[in-house]
């Protein structure tokens, strides 16, 4: 059951790493710096907003099996 919630981690990893590639890539390139900086912010927070219902769903998973094992 663990090895099911750590390959469910690294997929919902993988999730938050894409949405923020993806915000990336929206950026026009002729924008200066300290924009392209501002936009990596944000694209890391959407990034992280992504995952964390997936996150929650492996704590919900790690709690239900805890509770099992009792």
């Amino acid at each position: 059951m663990k090895t099911i919630v750590g390959i469910l981690t690294v997929i919902f990893l993988a999730v938050g790493y894409v949405v923020q590639n993806w915000i990336m890539s929206m950026i026009p390139s002729d924008w200066s710096p300290t924009a392209w900086q501002t936009a990596g912010v944000f694209a890391a927070i959407a990034g992280i907003g992504a995952l964390i219902p997936f996150m929650l769903y492996v704590v919900a998973v790690l709690w239900l099996i805890r509770r099992q094992e009792r």
